[in-house]
């Protein structure tokens, strides 16, 4: 196995920005959720609006409803270019509210909302002293658990091995066949690997309520708008797509026929809404007893939270990521849904175990992977050092443990930035003699490395600190990676024509297997329905 961290930063940093951009013919520009993170009278509260309803909800929750109307705001470009305006709302509202009193009534809008977490309050927040999240160490200190758990029978076992399956010509995971139910992306993100592994899976979409994802529409005026979502292209290639309206009766029962076809069934909704379509866990075991389902919630089955929404920034704010992340004065910030494709990966993991069983006894189970306990085992460093001396970690800018100086400094090109990391005595020496500083102590080389990078383009700064031997990178805005010379020598943008959106470079996965060159992806992201006759016909009219 080959396996590149850049690849993985640049399947996990980032939103499909690449795709974007080439679905837009233009470089977009980097977008962040208005509203975000704001002000409170007692701290601060994390809002997640994700979808145009839960925009409209926002505003009208905060009694501004010419705002709620205002169709132009449902689009991220007008909303981020009149940005100050909409802010100015929004904190008037929150400071003058507690967090508490607003988490509770963006609740009942079922809004995706959040407390900030950090290392001192997570051990104490309710619902996760319900849930048992956090355990002692050998050492004594809190920590939290491994983040999915595998129900088989009436004992739920949080495991952490995997499951060997067989090789064949269509990938390691031929034959095995997934109803996935899951949208937008952490669902998605772990079903489109098993995808590229070779799984044959069939997505579930309803004409009244498709992925999520299709609606971020890169090109929201084209006739075809839907299927111009980027992140929905990033994570459905190889996929069949059938569409069901399971609140329809013929259509639930054409369900569960494909919950019976299938080895594996997949969602990532609130706990609800499954037991509310009459698909339960119970059901779907009662058609089909050796199937593995897979549940993604955002803060688990059980516990306070249970039926909060959520997406990836929502737990970023509760799990103590997003008091990590900012300028060491300013306010927490979002990672900008990192946790999807890490729960994502997460998912795999517990499923595969769960196969490995399966494949000895016959016998299905609950694999439960809340998006929350992923995110705390990602910001687990702040809980273990309260734990140990009760120092509060906190946000440093660009600053970090591991080296001195350390930090992203501006070069001689417009809004072009180095980022550089003095990692020991020897790398300090190299940029003492690189940058003339007459010492080797962190402050004075920050001084002269500002001073030196400032008169440099970025690349030259780059090239000369690398020859150095001091770690230095060139900040990339993320549409550029499609760019980087690395990643195209590894042919990690896979192109692929598609019906509607033409050809396009999907990013790949982050992982070579040995004599395998070819690509993982077969066939493009499915239109709406665009398997709708060929899955009824070799699937469902069989059962």
């Amino acid at each position: 196995l080959d396996v590149s961290l850049l690849e993985t930063g640049a399947v996990t940093m980032q939103a499909f920005t690449t795709l974007d951009a080439s679905f837009r013919g233009i470089r977009p520009q980097v977008q962040s959720l208005i509203p975000s993170i704001e002000p409170t009278a007692d701290g601060y509260v994390g809002v997640s609006c994700i979808t145009a309803q839960q925009f409209t909800d926002f505003m009208r929750m905060i009694e501004r409803p010419d705002m709620a109307e205002d169709e132009s705001l449902l689009l991220p470009d007008e909303r981020r270019r009149r940005r100050d305006e909409v802010l100015e709302a929004v904190d008037a509202w929150t400071t003058q509210r507690t967090t508490d009193e607003i988490i509770e009534l963006a609740t009942a809008f079922r809004i995706p909302v959040a407390p900030i977490g950090n290392g001192a309050n997570l051990p104490e927040r309710d619902h996760l002293v319900v849930r048992k999240v956090f355990e002692k160490t050998a050492a004594g200190l809190t920590a939290p658990r491994r983040p999915y758990s595998i129900t088989r029978g009436t004992a739920a076992v949080w495991a952490h091995d995997w499951w060997r399956g067989p090789t064949g010509p269509g990938g390691p995971l031929a034959g095995l066949k997934v109803a996935d139910f899951s949208a937008f992306w952490a669902g998605p993100a772990a079903t489109h690997l098993l995808a590229a592994l070779g799984a044959d899976v069939v997505k579930v979409e309803s004409t009244v309520r498709p992925d999520g994802m299709r609606l971020n529409s890169s090109r929201p005026t084209d006739p075809d708008w839907m299927e111009w979502g980027a992140v929905y292209y990033g994570v459905n290639a190889n996929k069949r797509s059938i569409t069901l309206d399971l609140r329809r009766p013929e259509d639930l029962a054409r369900a569960e026929k494909l919950v019976a076809w299938a080895d594996l069934v997949t969602e990532n909704f609130s706990p609800r809404v499954l037991e509310d379509l009459g698909l339960g866990p119970e059901r779907i075991s009662q058609v089909n007893p050796s199937a593995v389902l897979v549940r993604m919630p955002a803060f688990g089955l059980s516990g306070p939270w249970r039926d909060r929404t959520g997406f990836a920034m929502t737990v970023e704010q509760a799990s103590g990521l997003a008091w990590m992340t900012g300028y060491s004065d300013g306010p927490p910030m979002d990672m900008g849904g990192v946790c999807d494709p890490l729960c994502g990966m997460h998912a795999v993991v517990a499923l595969m175990s769960a196969l490995r069983d399966r494949a000895v006894d016959g016998r299905g189970a609950l694999v439960e992977v809340p998006l929350v306990e992923v995110a705390l085992n990602v910001a687990a460093e702040q809980i273990l050092q309260y734990s140990m001396d009760g120092t509060l970690l906190a946000r440093d800018s660009n600053r970090g443990p591991e080296g001195a100086p350390q930090g992203v400094y501006g070069t001689a090109d417009e809004d072009g930035w180095i980022a550089v990391s003095a990692r020991d005595d020897g790398d300090r020496s190299a940029l003492s003699r690189l940058t003339g500083a007459p010492t080797t102590d962190p402050a004075d080389l920050d001084e002269h490395l500002e001073a030196w990078a400032g008169q440099r383009p970025a690349a030259t700064a780059e090239r000369e600190l690398v020859q150095a031997g001091i770690p230095a990178g060139v900040v990339v805005i993320p549409p550029d990676m499609a760019g980087n010379e690395q990643l195209r020598a590894r042919r990690f943008f896979e192109e692929i024509d598609h019906p509607i959106v033409g050809r396009h470079g999907i990013p790949s996965l982050p992982i070579r297997l040995a004599g395998r060159h070819q690509g993982w992806y077969r066939t493009p992201p499915p239109t709406l329905g665009q398997h709708n006759e060929e899955i009824n016909r070799t699937i469902l009219e069989a059962r």
